[in-house]
This record gives structure tokens, C-alpha cells and sequence, in this order.
């Protein structure tokens, strides 16, 4: 069975990535160059599972350099990336500050909490709904408004 073939364009489509955030990938290293050359290059579904694979950690909040140095096929299993193994590797992590009401700001930490931003949005549109029942006891939450007044 012959193996299915992507153009870039192809895979940008299919990864939500811009071609240029491809083409940097490839650059430094995170996914292998193109087989062929010139026009005839073409990219194979180990390409496709290379991108959403990096694309997913970067979402957990990995860095790129981070990343990289977990292509070890031994450790690419996401429970060997533990926020406490990559602290102490001393990499950089980022935590998301989320305003909910005034004086209340909830932190996030996506390697810890594993969820992805649409689920991250859920919780604080449903933790703002829960604000604004306490701060409004008689009150019901603007269907059309996400968040509660400050």
C-alpha cells in the first residue's frame, strides 16, 4: 500500500500551521526535510504526524527547544513529559493569567493541567458564571455577555 504524499500547502491545511511556521520547523530541526527536491518535494504522513505532534506540545506549553530535545524515540510518550521532568531541565514555562473579576485572576499552567485553549475557555466562562451568581445573587448572567461586569 502506497504511502499518502502532502504538498506544503497540503499540510499547512491540514495542521492549521503557516507554511512559513513549517518551513521553520524544518529549519531547526523539529521535522525532516521534504523528500524530492525543488518542485517535485513532497512531504508523507510521518511529516503530518510530526507537525500535530509539535504542534500539540506547544500548546502544553513546551518550548521548541524543549521539544527537540525529546525526539528520542524512548521519551516521545507525552507522560515522560511531567511538568516536574522539563523543570527540571530548567526550561522556560508559561503561565496564562486569566482576569475573572476584579481583585480575582485565575493561573493556568498548561503543562500541568493538560488542556487545550478551548478548554481552558470553558472553564473560565463557566467559573465566570459562577462569579457572577455570587457577586449578583438576584440577578441571572447576560446570555449574550461571556464575562460578568468588573
Amino acid at each position: 500500500m502506497d504511502e499518502r504524499t502532502f504538498s506544503l500547502a497540503d499540510l499547512g491545511t491540514l495542521t492549521g500551521l503557516p507554511r512559513r511556521t513549517i518551513r521553520y520547523y524544518i529549519q531547526i530541526g523539529l521535522v525532516s526535510r521534504p523528500n524530492g527536491e525543488g518542485r517535485g518535494a513532497y512531504y508523507t504522513e510521518s511529516h503530518l504526524a510530526k507537525l500535530l505532534e509539535v504542534k500539540k506540545l506547544t500548546s502544553l506549553g513546551l518550548s521548541l527547544n524543549v521539544i527537540k530535545e525529546r525526539q528520542n524515540p524512548a521519551q516521545k510518550d507525552l507522560e515522560d513529559l511531567s511538568p516536574l521532568k522539563v523543570a527540571q531541565e530548567g526550561a522556560v514555562r508559561t503561565l496564562a493569567h486569566i482576569k475573572l473579576a476584579k481583585g480575582l485572576a485565575l493561573i493556568v499552567d498548561p503543562l500541568e493541567t493538560r488542556l487545550s485553549p478551548e478548554e481552558v475557555d470553558l472553564l473560565v466562562e463557566e467559573i465566570s458564571k459562577v462569579i457572577f451568581k455570587i457577586q449578583n445573587p438576584s440577578e441571572e448572567p447576560d446570555s449574550d455577555s461571556q464575562n460578568p461586569p468588573d
